[in-house]
């Protein structure tokens, strides 16, 4: 009899337990929600590297400051350092010698874009799920954007600042008749139904004049001819 007294203690304890710890588990579930950092575990960037100090790229909310970069010396690479605790890289597979730039910013819906251009290319990659993913043309190649004149469509890369979000757009500074400039920008767009969707275009339905009738000595002008963003005023760059 005492025995079964001691059993039914024990078992109604337990209930009790178990309906406690049952009423606590949404306030714990709620507290656990938090996107998580991209960790992997190293920490180190190689020697002699440029760092910028950048925003928070892996988006966990944690406030501290990520690091962006680029070696100085082969293999070349771009790499971003989170501050939970992990190295992300990609090839920089641009050739032309002298300074190499790269800059990175949240676009509109569509991740994080990152630029690198040594003064001739640009190319365009992207931060997404913890992995550094490069753009590609229809070739399954590097998607290059000219810069300067070098040839191409274009003559640099913009920020678009008219929708409210940012979009990269290919940027043209075309000479008319009279000396004088329009700068012409048009959107780079993912290829609808691609596969993977990192293959990317200039759309040109999407193409129209941000400015017109410039001096050729405007400042406009001249950031046409480069790789800049105006939300993005701080590039790592290094020369090689």
């Amino acid at each position: 009899m005492r025995s079964n007294l001691r059993l039914a203690a024990a078992v109604a304890g337990l209930l009790l337990l178990v309906g406690g710890v049952g009423a606590t588990v949404p306030a714990m579930a709620a507290a656990a929600v938090k996107p998580a950092g991209c960790s992997n575990g190293h920490t180190t960037i190689a020697a002699r590297s440029a760092t910028q100090r950048i925003g928070d790229v892996d988006g966990d909310g944690d406030g501290r400051a990520d690091t962006e970069f680029l070696t100085s010396e082969r293999p070349y690479r771009y790499g971003i350092r989170t501050a939970a605790g992990g190295v992300y890289t990609i090839s920089d597979v641009l050739a032309g010698p002298g300074k190499h730039r790269a800059w990175e910013v949240a676009t509109d819906g569509r991740g994080r874009a990152i630029v690198i251009d040594d003064g001739v290319n640009a190319t365009l990659q992207e931060f997404r799920d913890c992995r550094i993913v490069r753009k590609l043309n229809r070739d399954g190649q590097p998607f290059l954007l000219g810069l300067t004149g070098s040839g191409g469509p274009n003559t640099g890369v913009a920020c678009n600042d008219l929708n409210g979000g940012i979009l990269i757009q290919a940027a043209r500074a075309v000479r008319r008749s009279d000396g004088r400039y329009d700068i012409v920008w048009t959107l780079v767009q993912t290829v609808a139904g691609s596969s993977p969707t990192d293959v990317v275009m200039l759309d040109r339905s999407q193409t129209f004049t941000r400015w017109h009738d410039l001096p050729a000595n405007s400042t406009r002008v001249k950031q046409a001819r480069t790789s800049q963003c105006w939300a993005a005023p701080r590039a790592v760059q290094i020369t090689r």
